[in-house]
C-alpha cells in the first residue's frame, strides 16, 4: 500500500482561502460598525488578500508561507487586534488615507517580488540530506547541541552586538550555530510526521526541546529566537498540511501567554541586565520567573514598570503606538503604523538619499577600505533622519527595509528596495535549497531569514550576501557529510519529500 506522502508535493495542495475572507470580512463589517472609513477597509482588506493570492496560483510552498507573513505584519494582524480593541483602523495613524494606500502599494509589490524569486527557483537542492527516519533523528539531535551552544555563545557577547551587521567574528559564528536549533526542531517534525504517517507532527522530543529553548528564552534575553522556533515548526506542519483546529486554539493560548506573560518578564529583565554577568543574570531570570508566578503584585509591579519604560524611553514605539499600548508586543504586528510614522516624517524632509547607502557601507564594508564602523544601528541612524526619535540616542529601533527605501528615496524606494536586497537574498537561499519543495533544509532557509525579511534594514541583507552566505554554506555542508556518514538510505516512505521534478 503506497504511503500518503505520495501526494504530498506542495506546489499541487491548494489552500482555501475562506478563513482568512471570512476573518476579514466580519472583521470589515464590524469596523464599519465602529465608524471606520469605508475606503479605508477597503485598502485594508486589498492589502491583506493580495498576498494570499499566491495560494491559489501556485498552491503551498515557502514564497506563499513568506507573502502571508507581510499580509499578517503589515495589516492583517491590526484588523483583527483594533477590531477587538473597539477601536476604528483610522485611530491612533497621523495620515490614515496615505498609511493604508501605501501599504496596499507596499503589498502588490512583495507579491510581485516573491513571484519573481519563485520563478528564478530552479527547484532543486545543492545538498543531498537523507532523509530515512535514523538521518532525520541524527540531524536533529547534531543540530540542537550546536544551536545550545551558539545561543550561549550568542549571549555571552551580546554587549558587543550592535545591530548584527557590524558584530563580531564571534557573535556572527554563534548566531549561525544559534540558527540550527531550527533546522533541530523541523528535522524533528519531519521525523515524527513520517513515523507517524501522517497522524501527527508532534512528539516527545519535540516537547522536550520546545521547552528546553523556552528557559533559555528567558534565562538568555532572546524572546525572538523562541518565536522563529515556533514559526519553523508551524511552518513545517503546514506545508505537509497537519494543522487542525486545536493547533489553532493551542496558539491562541500561546499568543496569549506570550503578549500578557512572557513580554513583561523579558522587558522587566531587559531593564535590570545591565551590569550583570551571564551567571547572574540567569540567576535573576530564575528569581524573577518563580516571583512573577507565584506573587500576583510582583507581577503586576514588572508589567507596569515595562509599560512606563516603553512609554518614556523608546520615542520610536511611541510614534508608532497604534494601540495606545507603548508595551504591547501587537505592536510589532501592526507595521501599517510605522508605513503612517515614516510617511509622516519623511513628508517635510528631504530624503536621505546617497546617505543611505554610504551607511549601509559603512556598517558592512571591511574596515580596511576606509569605512568606518557606526556605533549605532540602521534603525536608530534611520529613525534620527526621519525625525522619530531623538538624534544621538539609541533606541535599538525596528524600521523595516520598505519603510527604509521610503525614508531614502522616496516612493521609487519603497518599491525598488525588495526588488534590490530581498530578491538577492532569497535566489541565494533557494539555489542552495528551493523555496518550493518540503524539504527540512529548505524550511529552515526560510525559518533562518523571515525575520529578517519583515524587520531588518539593507545592512543585513548586504552582510548575509556578502559573509553570512559564506558561514551558511560550510556549516551545511559539514552538517551533510556528517549526517550523511551514519545514514542507511532514504526509506520509500519518504520519497515525497524529495524534490519533485
Amino acid at each position: 500500500m503506497a504511503s500518503k506522502f505520495d501526494f504530498m508535493v506542495p506546489s499541487d495542495k491548494q489552500v482555501s482561502l475562506v478563513l482568512p475572507l471570512t476573518v476579514v470580512g466580519v472583521c470589515s463589517v464590524i469596523q464599519l460598525l465602529l465608524g471606520a472609513s469605508p475606503a479605508i477597509i477597503a485598502m485594508c482588506a486589498i492589502a491583506i488578500i493580495v498576498p494570499f493570492l499566491p495560494f491559489v496560483v501556485y498552491g503551498r510552498d515557502l514564497y506563499s508561507v513568506l507573502g502571508v507573513g507581510f499580509s499578517l505584519t503589515y495589516v492583517g494582524i491590526a484588523l483583527v487586534t483594533k477590531t477587538f480593541y473597539g477601536q476604528t483602523l483610522d485611530s491612533n495613524l497621523y495620515d490614515p488615507y496615505a498609511a493604508f494606500g501605501l501599504t496596499m502599494l507596499l503589498m502588490v509589490v512583495l507579491t510581485a517580488m516573491l513571484a519573481t524569486a519563485r520563478y528564478l527557483d530552479r527547484g532543486k537542492s545543492l545538498f543531498s540530506f537523507p532523509i530515512d527516519l535514523r538521518s532525520l533523528r541524527r540531524l536533529s539531535l547534531i543540530c540542537i547541541g550546536l544551536g545550545l551552544v551558539g545561543a550561549i555563545v550568542v549571549a555571552g557577547n551580546k554587549s558587543t552586538e550592535s545591530g548584527g551587521s557590524n558584530a563580531g567574528a564571534a557573535i556572527v559564528l554563534g548566531k549561525n550555530f544559534q540558527d540550527l536549533f531550527y533546522l533541530g526542531l523541523i528535522a524533528e517534525v519531519t521525523y515524527a510526521i513520517i513515523k507517524s504517517d501522517g497522524r501527527s507532527f508532534v512528539s516527545f522530543r519535540l516537547g522536550l526541546w520546545l521547552l528546553l529553548e523556552t528557559l533559555m528564552v528567558v534565562a538568555l534575553n532572546v524572546r525572538e529566537v523562541l518565536v522563529s522556533c515556533i514559526i519553523g515548526v508551524v511552518t513545517a506542519a503546514f506545508l505537509h498540511g497537519m494543522l487542525r483546529f486545536r493547533h489553532l486554539v493551542i496558539g491562541m493560548v500561546g499568543l496569549f501567554f506570550l503578549i500578557n506573560v512572557m513580554t513583561p518578564i523579558t522587558i522587566y529583565l531587559r531593564m535590570s541586565k545591565e551590569g550583570l554577568s551571564i551567571t547572574q543574570f540567569v540567576v535573576l531570570a530564575v528569581d524573577t520567573v518563580a516571583k512573577a508566578a507565584t506573587d500576583p503584585d510582583f507581577f503586576r509591579m514588572i508589567s507596569d514598570s515595562g509599560d512606563a519604560a516603553a512609554t518614556q524611553n523608546d520615542n520610536v514605539l511611541v510614534a508608532t503606538d497604534y494601540y495606545h499600548k507603548p508595551a504591547n508586543v501587537l505592536g510589532r504586528l501592526s507595521w501599517v503604523a510605522l508605513v503612517d510614522a515614516v510617511y509622516n516624517g519623511t513628508r517635510t524632509r528631504v530624503p536621505i538619499g546617497m546617505a543611505a547607502l554610504d551607511e549601509t557601507l559603512a556598517a558592512t564594508a571591511p574596515g580596511f577600505l576606509g569605512y568606518r564602523k557606526s556605533t549605532q544601528g540602521m534603525g536608530d541612524w534611520l529613525s534620527w533622519q526621519t525625525g522619530l526619535s531623538e538624534p544621538g540616542r539609541v533606541y535599538y529601533a525596528i524600521f523595516g527595509l520598505p519603510m527604509e527605501g521610503l525614508a531614502s528615496w522616496g516612493l521609487l524606494g519603497m518599491i525598488a528596495y525588495p526588488f534590490l536586497f530581498m530578491l538577492p537574498v532569497l535566489y541565494v537561499c533557494g539555489t542552495l535549497s528551493s523555496f518550493r519543495l518540503t524539504l527540512p533544509l529548505s524550511i529552515f532557509l526560510f525559518t533562518a531569514i523571515q525575520h529578517s525579511m519583515l524587520e531588518s534594514t539593507s545592512e543585513t541583507f548586504v552582510a548575509f550576501l556578502t559573509r553570512g552566505v559564506l558561514f551558511l554554506v560550510v556549516i551545511i555542508f559539514i552538517l551533510s557529510k556528517m549526517v550523511s556518514s551514519g545514514s542507511r538510505g532514504t526509506s520509500p516512505k519518504t520519497r515525497a519529500f524529495e524534490a519533485p521534478n
